[in-house]
């Protein structure tokens, strides 16, 4: 479980290096060849960050070392798609397919690129492990804890409590 801090005021993370190589037989299934995640997450540990977002080999944004990627851009929820790289999670598939219209907000799956990130309203990063946190910043970039992220981990909370 994650501190009660990264709940409530947001993980701090940075951007990897290492890039996710396509592989479009493999994308969005968890299976057990996650080197690419481990190698992220000791850049991640290296930095002193508490996640690390990971690009694929174009520079769109895929997902967090070992959490999906979540914006809010007004009322629509957006997260990368997976068909090339990439892991759709639990979480993710739940936040889809149920949370979201719950919260009021409508739900886009297309790539978008790492720049077009900034211009989000609030970020955050899930996982059925650790649920929803919000993400405060990547590197220079800072968002707040927004009503969409709250909204959410209320409808998580609903569910698992």
């Amino acid at each position: 479980m994650r501190p009660a801090a990264h709940y409530r005021d947001g993980l701090a993370t940075g951007l990897c290096q290492l890039r996710l190589a396509q592989q479009p037989a493999l994308a969005g299934l968890k299976h057990l060849n996650r080197l690419e995640q481990v190698l992220a997450r000791r850049e991640v540990q290296r930095a002193g960050w508490d996640e690390g977002l990971l690009l694929d080999s174009a520079g769109a944004p895929v997902e967090f070392t070992s959490m999906n990627l979540f914006a809010r851009f007004g009322d629509t929820l957006w997260t990368p798609p997976l068909t090339h790289c990439g892991v759709a999670g639990v979480a993710r598939a739940l936040i889809l397919e149920r949370l979201a219209a719950g919260a009021g907000l409508e739900t886009a799956v297309q790539m978008r690129s790492l720049s077009q990130l900034e211009a989000a309203d609030e970020v955050f990063a899930c996982n059925s492990v650790a649920g929803i946190l919000p993400v405060r910043t990547l590197a220079d970039w800072q968002w707040p804890v927004g009503r969409a992220t709250l909204a959410l981990q209320s409808g998580w909370a609903q569910i698992f409590q």
